[in-house]
C-alpha cells in the first residue's frame, strides 16, 4: 500500500542504495525479496490491504528481521494496528536498532505495546539482552483498546532520541518524548518485529510502511499540532518540530480581539513554547491567535498561521450533574446503527466540566475519558477508537482509547469525578421492557433527566427506528416513566445489631427531618449513608434484635437523588435463615401475557420464619441449573408473604392492580412458554449442593374452561397443602381480580373456614349523576370456593332484560360487582326499580341463582 502522509512528509520520495536503509511498504506482497525478510516467515503474510500480518498456526512468539547500515544519525518510521486489547500475553515489540538479530543476545532500543492493566501505551526502552530501561512513553491508555491505528516516528541524533506518535489515522504526529541513550557501536543494525500471542490473537497483528535509515532532507514548514490554555494567562503551543530562535519574538504573535501581544514567549522544550498574557482570557470566549514567521531549524517557514484559542473555567460536578443517558450494550443485529457498543453521557447541569476529569468504572477497572469541554445541556457519545469512524456520519463522537466491554445480560456502570460518584446503573435485560428489543440492535435510553436515580422504571428500549439516538436527545414520551419517587426494594438483618435497607433508586443525603422508629422498640445507635452506595441506608442498633421476633420499622422524610420525597415506609423485618424443603412454593405463574406485557412468577413462604433468598435460584429444569437466575436481589421473604418478579415490572403496574406493590420486583425470569413449560425453585445448601424446593410443569389446559381466551390471565395455586403438580390445584385468576394478583393473595386461594354463597346489595338506591355519591349500584359477594362463573342480567319492572353487565365472568372467593345504570347500548336508563338476576355455576355442576332489587334515582 502507499505510505501515509506523515507530518514530516519525508517518505513520499526517497531512495537509498544497498542496505543503507531498511524499507518496506509491502506493495509487492513478497517477504522474500526487495527487501528479503528473515526469521519465522511461515508465520507472516501480506494481506489484501497490503499490510504485514501475523498468520501463525498456534499460540507462541514469532519474529522476522532485516538489517541496515549502522550510523549516528537516522530516522525510523512504522505503522501498526492490533485487532485486540494488548496485554502482557499479547504484545508487539519492534526493535528498530539492535546489534543482534536475536533480542535475547542483543543491545539497542525497543518499542513495546502490551502490558498488564488498562494503561497500555507506546513505550520505548533501552534494551540489553532481555532487560529494558524505560526511555519514554506515549500517554497512558492510548493503545489500551482494540484496533487502534498508530504511526511511530523516531529520530536518532548521536545519542539523542526524539519520538512522535499519531493515533487513529490522523496523520498528525505529536511529539511524545525525548531521551538520551547512546546505541552500542556496531556496523549493522537489525530491525526486528516480534509478536507474542495467544491462540485467539494469532492473526490480529498488522504492520506497514516500515523505514529505518538516513534522514531525508526536511522541506516542510513547521506546523502547530496543538494549542492549550493552561490558565487564563498562559498558552502552550505544541509544534511538530523544533523552531528557530527567530520564531520566538513576541511581535510574531497577535491576539484578536484586542491586537495584543504576549508578555513573554519562552521555549518549554524543542516542541513546546509558552505564551504569557497580561489580560486574563474570558471563560468561554473564543479568541484568534495570529502567528507570522514560524521557522524550523532547516530554514523552512510559514508566513502566517491563525489558531483559535478558548479558555474554559471548568467547574466541579456533583452527583447527578452528568449521567449515563443511553447505552448500546448489544448492537447485533443492527436496526440501522453501526454494530458497535456505545455509551452516551448527558450534562444536565449548568456547569462546564472537563470530560478528562471523569472516568467510567466497570468491573473494578477505571476507564479514563479524553479531555475536552463538556458544556451544559450537551451530549457526549463515547465508543472505542476502532469503532469511532463508523459513527462520524451520524454524530460527533469521542473515541476512548480503552472502552469498557458492556455485557448484554446486564452489569454495573459507574461514573466518577475523582472519587466522587456522579451516576450508577445496575442495568439488565428487563430494562428494555420489550421482548422484541432485548435481543440486540436497540439501545437502552433514559426517559427523563429529572428522573435519573438508577431504577429500572426510568429506562426503556429506544423508540427510534434505527435502534437508538447516539449523540442526541432520546425523545421518549415521559409518560412511560414507571417509577418516579422510588421505593424500598429489599432489607437485610445480616447482623442482629445492623439493619440494611436497599431502595430502588439512589437517595439524596438524609436531612435533619429524617425519622425512623422500630417496634417493639429498640434504640438506634446511629445510621450511615454514603455516595458510594447512595441507594442504601445502614442502621446500627444499641442492642440486638431477637431471632424469633418480627419488628416494624417506620421511616419517613427520605428523598431520592432528584429531591423527590419518598412515601413513608413501614416495613416488617426480622432475622432470616436459609430455606429448607417445603418452605417456599410456587404460587402463581403468568406465561401468556397481554400484548406489551411480560411473564411473571410468584413464590409463597409457607414457614413461620423469615427466609433469606441469598442462596435461592430458579431455572427451567434441573438440567439447566448452570443458567439459573439468583434471587438474592429480592432480599428476604416473610412468613406468609408472596413475592413476585417479572423482567418488565412496569408492564405489570400498567396492566394489573398491584395490591402489594412492595412485593413485586423487576428481575430476570426464565422464559415461560404460553402452552406449557417448566420452572424449578432450588437452593444451595451449606455444602454448595443444589436442593430442590419446588418444581412445576404447567399446561395451558389448567386454565378455567369457561375462560374463552387465557391471554393475560395467570395460573393461580389454590391450596398450598396439596401437591404442586396436581392439575386440580391450579386454575385461572378471576376476572374480578383483573386476571392476576402478583405479590398478593391468590384470588382463587382456598380457605379453611368455608362460608355459604352470599350476594348483598350495599347501595340499594343509586344515582348515576357523577357527583361522587352512590353513582353505581353495588353488590358484594362471598363464595364457598374459587372457580365460579357469573352471568348477570338486569330486568325492568315489566320483566324486560335491559342490561347485561357480566357475562361468563370468573369470580374470586369474594369481591364487588358494579352497575352504572346504563342499558346494553350504553344509554342511561330512566328512574325506577330494577332487578339483578345473578346466576353462578362451577365445574362441579353447582348452579345457584339470586335476585337483588335496586332503585335508580336522580
Amino acid at each position: 500500500m502507499k505510505a501515509p502522509a506523515l507530518i514530516v512528509s519525508l517518505l513520499l520520495a526517497h531512495f537509498v542504495f544497498g542496505q543503507a536503509a531498511w524499507e518496506d511498504h509491502f506493495e509487492d506482497g513478497d517477504l522474500t525479496a526487495s527487501p528479503a525478510w528473515q526469521g519465522d516467515l511461515n508465520d507472516f503474510t501480506v494481506n489484501a490491504q497490503g499490510r504485514l500480518q501475523l498468520q501463525a498456526a498456534e499460540a507462541g512468539t514469532s519474529r522476522i528481521y532485516g538489517h541496515y547500515l549502522a550510523r549516528d544519525t537516522f530516522d525510523v518510521d512504522f505503522f501498526f494496528q492490533l485487532g485486540f486489547e494488548p496485554s502482557s500475553s499479547n504484545r508487539l515489540r519492534v526493535y528498530p536498532a539492535l546489534n543482534n538479530k536475536d533480542p535475547e543476545q542483543g543491545q539497542g532500543m525497543v518499542i513495546s505495546v502490551g502490558e498488564t492493566g488498562s494503561n497500555d501505551a507506546v513505550r520505548a526502552y533501552a534494551w540489553d539482552q532481555n532487560t529494558g530501561t524505560l526511555l519514554g512513553s506515549g500517554e497512558d491508555g492510548t493503545v489500551a483498546g482494540a484496533g487502534i491505528p498508530v504511526q511511530v516516528h523516531l529520530e536518532y541524533r548521536s545519542g539523542s532520541w526524539q519520538c512522535a506518535l499519531a493515533y487513529n489515522g490522523s496523520g498528525t504526529l505529536i511529539p511524545a518524548w525525548q531521551a538520551d541513550f547512546q546505541l552500542p557501536a556496531s556496523d549493522t543494525f537489525y530491525f526486528v518485529v516480534e509478536c507474542t500471542y495467544t491462540s485467539t490473537r494469532r492473526d490480529l497483528f498488522e504492520l506497514d510502511d516500515i523505514y529505518a535509515g538516513p534522514p531525508v532532507e526536511d522541506k516542510s514548514p513547521p506546523q502547530i499540532v496543538q494549542a492549550d490554555m493552561e490558565s487564563p494567562t498562559l498558552t502552550t503551543l505544541t509544534f511538530n518540530e523544533a523552531l528557530s530562535g527567530s520564531s520566538l519574538s513576541v511581535d510574531n504573535f497577535t491576539l484578536l480581539p484586542g491586537n495584543s501581544h504576549p508578555l513573554t514567549v519562552e521555549p518549554d522544550d524543542d516542541f513546546h513554547i509558552l505564551l504569557t498574557w497580561a489580560v486574563p482570557f474570558i471563560s468561554g470566549q473564543t479568541y484568534t491567535l495570529q502567528i507570522i514567521h514560524l521557522e524550523d531549524l532547516a530554514g523552512n517557514f510559514t508566513e502566517a498561521v491563525t489558531v483559535p484559542l478558548r479558555y474554559i473555567e471548568y467547574e466541579i460536578p456533583v452527583y447527578g450533574d452528568v449521567v449515563f443517558n443511553e447505552l448500546m450494550v448489544d448492537p447485533t443485529p443492527s436496526q440501522g446503527l453501526p454494530e458497535a457498543e456505545y455509551i452516551e453521557l448527558y450534562n444536565g447541569s449548568s456547569k462546564t466540566i472537563d470530560l478528562g476529569s471523569l472516568r467510567i468504572r466497570r468491573g473494578g477497572t477505571n476507564y479514563p475519558l479524553p479531555s475536552q469541554p463538556f458544556s451544559p445541556d450537551t451530549y457526549v457519545l463515547l465508543t472505542s477508537a476502532s469503532d469511532a469512524a463508523e459513527f462520524y456520519p451520524i454524530s460527533e463522537v469521542t473515541p476512548m482509547a480503552s472502552f469498557p466491554t458492556l455485557t448484554n445480560s446486564g452489569g454495573r456502570l459507574e461514573l466518577y469525578f475523582e472519587e466522587v460518584l456522579l451516576h450508577r446503573l445496575d442495568y439488565n435485560t428487563s430494562w428494555y421492557r420489550d421482548g422484541n428489543k432485548d435481543d440486540g440492535g436497540w439501545s437502552l435510553a433514559l426517559i427523563d433527566y429529572d428522573h435519573r436515580c438508577g431504577s429500572a422504571g426510568e429506562w426503556i428500549a429506544s423508540t427510534a427506528q434505527p435502534g437508538g439516538t447516539p449523540g442526541q436527545a432520546n425523545g421518549i414520551d415521559h409518560t412511560l416513566l414507571a417509577e418516579q419517587k422510588g421505593r424500598l426494594y429489599a432489607w437485610d438483618v445480616a447482623d442482629p445489631q445492623e439493619i440494611k435497607l436497599t431502595f430502588s433508586q439512589a437517595l439524596t443525603k438524609p436531612s435533619e427531618t429524617f425519622r425512623y422508629q422500630l417496634s417493639p422498640e429498640i434504640r438506634f445507635d446511629n445510621y450511615s449513608w454514603n455516595t458510594d452506595t447512595p441507594n442504601e441506608i445502614q442502621f446500627h442498633l444499641e442492642s440486638p434484635v431477637a431471632s424469633d421476633q418480627l419488628y416494624q420499622l417506620l421511616i419517613s422524610h427520605l428523598a431520592n437523588c432528584s429531591n423527590q420525597v419518598l412515601a413513608d415506609t413501614n416495613v416488617t423485618i426480622g432475622v432470616s435463615r436459609p430455606p429448607q424443603a417445603g418452605d417456599l412454593l410456587w404460587s402463581e405463574l403468568l406465561s401468556d401475557p397481554f400484548p406489551g406485557g411480560a411473564d411473571f412468577a410468584e413464590i409463597y413462604n409457607t414457614s413461620q420464619s423469615v427466609i433469606s433468598l441469598d442462596s435461592v435460584f430458579v431455572a427451567k429444569t434441573a438440567n439447566t441449573i448452570e443458567d439459573a437466575v439468583g434471587l438474592s436481589v429480592l432480599g428476604n421473604i416473610l412468613p406468609g408473604q408472596y413475592l413476585a418478579w417479572s423482567p418488565n415490572r412496569p408492564s405489570l403496574q400498567k396492566q394489573y392492580r398491584l395490591l402489594a406493590p412492595g412485593n413485586v420486583f423487576n428481575w430476570t425470569l426464565p422464559s415461560l412458554p404460553n402452552d406449557e413449560g417448566s420452572i424449578i425453585l432450588f437452593y444451595y445448601d451449606a455444602q454448595a449442593e443444589p436442593q430442590l424446593l419446588d418444581a412445576i410443569h404447567y399446561f395451558s389446559s389448567w386454565h378455567n374452561p369457561f375462560l374463552q381466551d387465557p391471554e393475560g390471565y395467570s395460573l393461580e395455586r389454590i391450596d398450598f397443602t396439596k401437591e404442586t403438580q396436581d392439575p386440580l390445584n391450579w386454575t385461572s385468576a378471576s376476572a374480578s381480580s383483573g386476571g392476576a394478583t402478583p405479590g398478593y393473595r391468590n384470588s382463587t386461594q382456598s380457605e379453611a373456614d368455608l362460608v355459604a354463597n352470599k350476594f348483598i346489595v350495599t347501595h340499594p338506591v343509586f344515582s348515576p349523576d357523577d357527583d361522587g355519591m352512590d353513582d353505581q349500584a353495588e353488590v358484594t359477594y362471598t363464595l364457598d370456593a374459587p372457580g365460579y362463573v357469573l352471568n348477570a342480567t338486569v330486568f325492568d319492572m315489566q320483566g324486560r332484560p335491559v342490561a347485561n353487565p357480566y357475562n361468563q365472568f370468573t369470580l374470586s372467593r369474594d369481591g364487588l360487582l358494579l352497575w352504572d345504570g346504563r342499558d346494553v347500548h350504553g344509554g342511561l336508563l330512566p328512574m325506577g326499580r330494577y332487578v339483578w338476576y345473578l346466576e353462578v355455576f362451577n365445574l362441579k355442576g353447582t348452579v345457584e341463582r339470586f335476585k337483588k332489587s335496586v332503585v335508580l334515582a336522580r
